[in-house]
């Protein structure tokens, strides 16, 4: 999320994204985020006049900034995928290890409770996937004309990793432990090491 929005409003969204992360979307009240960050009900209706409206902000800005941080980021960076999605795991890992545990991924813990519930929550979860596939559609297909990946289609093998990280991390939440990333960070490496 940019530091250029207005404090109020930039409270109001990391209250609602931590809490949604935590409570879940449905369990979060309007009333338990005016407790959450002490705004009164008239200043979170101005720049929220409707949950649909927070639930929308809170996919456009911090979840996507998550995305962008956690994934998007570190691949456009990376020499290659191989190297890119490494250093991503071991960062989650290491940052779940020192928190101790695991609330999961912002897009897809957002995505299973409300993608299903209106057309512009699904519109807007669709185009970050789509984003981070892109990004890393385009990292495979520079690997495999450099002769580091074999040919095959790359979209579906981005796609493939952002299931297997999607499933490692809703596996670490539901047993709180790290495991499943690194299996499926090891699994990962030797998929994408050079043939």
């Amino acid at each position: 999320m940019g530091t250029d929005a207005p404090p109020v409003r930039r409270r109001i969204l990391e209250a609602a994204f931590d809490a949604f992360l935590a409570r879940g979307v449905s369990a979060t009240s309007i009333h338990d985020l005016k407790r959450d960050t002490g705004i009164s009900g008239g200043a979170l209706a101005h720049h929220f006049p409707a949950k649909r409206d927070l639930i929308l902000a809170v996919l456009a800005e911090p979840v996507a900034a998550a995305l962008m941080e956690t994934w998007i980021a570190p691949l456009e960076r990376a020499a290659d995928t191989r190297t890119g999605v490494a250093a991503i795991f071991q960062g989650l890992i290491a940052d779940l290890s020192a928190r101790g545990h695991v609330l999961g991924c912002p897009l897809d813990t957002l995505a299973s409770e409300i993608a299903g519930q209106d057309t512009r929550y699904a519109d807007n979860v669709r185009n970050l996937y789509e984003r981070w596939r892109q990004v890393l559609t385009r990292k495979i297909e520079a690997d495999q004309a450099a002769g580091r990946l074999p040919p095959s289609p790359a979209d579906e093998l981005a796609l493939f990793i952002i299931a297997t990280y999607s499933g490692a991390m809703g596996l670490a939440r539901s047993v709180q432990q790290v495991e499943p990333l690194a299996v499926c960070a090891a699994t990962l490496d030797g998929l994408l090491s050079p043939s």
